[in-house]
């Protein structure tokens, strides 16, 4: 089973400002590491990429969510930080296979 786990933010009232603006994150003096070198759970033996969804920093999903960073990850999930569009808070969300 695949799928991204979109996170709520339940009990939490609208930002005042209404919906969020993605961030901007830089595009010059960052290190850009190549598709070919592979990093953390792409070096475990049962990684399959097929199995999970591509994620990219930056990216918005679902309209309302934007990738900040990796938590972290395991031998079936990565955790990812996201921020809230509409609510401009943090959640966590799963990408899991």
């Amino acid at each position: 089973m695949t799928g991204y786990d979109i996170p709520l933010s339940l009990g939490v009232a609208p930002h005042p400002l209404g919906t969020g603006s993605p961030r901007k994150f830089p595009s010059r003096g960052c290190v850009v590491i190549p598709e070919s070198l592979k990093i953390e759970e792409e070096t475990l033996p049962d990684y399959v990429p097929g199995r999970y969804y591509p994620v990219r920093i930056g990216e918005v999903l679902a309209s309302r969510y934007q990738v900040v960073g990796k938590l972290g990850y395991g031998m079936t999930s990565t955790v990812w930080l996201a921020r809230d569009l509409t609510y401009d808070t943090y959640s966590a969300g799963v990408n899991y296979c």
